[in-house]
């Protein structure tokens, strides 16, 4: 259920590509007239890292949600797309432990270094919609993939109508159940709106159609921390991955039944 075709994720990061090229190259507002001033001796710290659009270049910064293999075919599409085009550099950067606070302190960095546009995959909307609006007024265009921030001043949205994929994904576990039974529906976060989408289009197709489907919802973050928490628990938190939480997860639902 989780796996996508790799060229799905190429169109979208030639449409994102696109869509800031578009956006960067569009008609900026007129600067305010104002009384000419004599350049300023540059500072240490300008001499030190220029703006990113200072190689005349145009730079996109590309921020998922985390350092994570579903991403790669992302950035696979992206180095693809930039080496067929002339005049256009990208930074990929991405939140090291998944933290919204992280990816709005990427994205305020992104603007101070002054980039032409930032395609981003919200981790929290709510989180990013003060940034991405600073990101306008600096005159940079934000264009959000995988999941969106709807009430944001975003340029665009390119992904998934999570709802609906949530719908078919029922409709299809239910068809293998024969119409009754327990579903365990995992999730890596509470807080990704794209996740959460997909959850509603499940519970939506099992209350309405499937009454005799009894769908359980296991957060694996939550799992991960009850496990880290045990008494005894001596292995390293980095082996705790989403396999390992999946065998435990099946493991405990037998226990229960």
């Amino acid at each position: 259920m989780r796996s996508r075709p790799k060229n799905l994720f190429a169109v979208v990061s030639f449409l994102l590509l696109v869509a800031l090229v578009t956006a960067a190259c569009g008609p900026q507002p007129e600067p305010e007239a104002t009384e000419a001033q004599p350049p300023a001796a540059p500072t240490a710290a300008a001499t030190q890292e220029e703006p990113a659009a200072a190689s005349g270049k145009l730079v996109f910064a590309v921020v998922p949600k985390i350092t994570h293999p579903f991403y790669d075919d992302v950035l696979a599409g992206l180095e693809e797309k930039v080496g067929q085009l002339e005049g256009v550099e990208y930074q990929w950067i991405a939140p090291p432990t998944g933290n919204p606070a992280e990816q709005v302190q990427i994205l305020e960095d992104l603007i101070n270094k002054g980039v032409n546009g930032i395609g981003l995959a919200p981790l929290e909307a709510a989180s990013v919609e003060p940034v991405i609006a600073q990101a306008k007024a600096a005159g940079i265009p934000v264009v959000t993939f995988d999941s969106d921030a709807p009430n944001s001043e975003r340029v665009a949205y390119y992904g998934t109508d999570n709802r609906a994929a949530g719908r078919q994904q029922a409709e299809v576990m239910a068809e293998a159940l024969g119409g009754k039974g327990k579903v365990a529906i995992v999730t890596g976060s509470l807080v990704m709106a794209n996740l959460n989408e997909r959850i509603e289009g499940v519970k939506q197709v099992m209350a309405e159609k499937y009454p005799d489907i009894d769908p359980k919802g296991i957060n694996f973050v939550d799992l991960m921390n009850w496990v880290l928490g045990l008494d005894g628990f001596s292995d390293e938190r980095s082996h705790c991955g989403e396999k390992i939480l999946e065998a435990i997860q099946m493991a405990w639902m037998e226990e229960v039944d």
